[in-house]
């Protein structure tokens, strides 16, 4: 069933990732994309909806790599999310920044 419905689920997270980018560009001032990827990675719910979001951070921050710190920094002002899903999420910036996975 999750193999069939997999691109209709993604479907889905597409859509709101074209809407964030335009969002985060056409705000005044600019929002911070990747304070708001980040925010949807850690909120993610579904595995597949968590995966997206962390691919779609882990792309915009390979071309601002000096923005790790502060996406660290943002994602532990989150309380009121459990420690294991900021410090899981914590922990794959950690790895992508100093290239341990792929």
């Amino acid at each position: 069933f999750a193999e069939k419905e997999r691109q209709a689920w993604l479907a889905v997270h597409k859509a709101e990732h074209a809407r964030l980018q335009l969002e985060c560009e056409s705000a005044q001032p600019p929002k911070d994309l990747l304070f708001r990827l980040a925010e949807n990675a850690i909120y993610g719910c579904l595995n597949l909806q968590r995966a997206f979001w962390e691919d779609k951070l882990k792309t915009e921050l390979a071309k601002q790599r000096d923005r790790y710190t502060a996406v660290c920094n943002h994602i532990r002002r989150f309380f009121e999310v459990t420690e294991e899903n900021r410090f899981t999420l914590i922990s794959k910036l950690v790895a992508w920044e100093n290239g341990l996975t792929a």
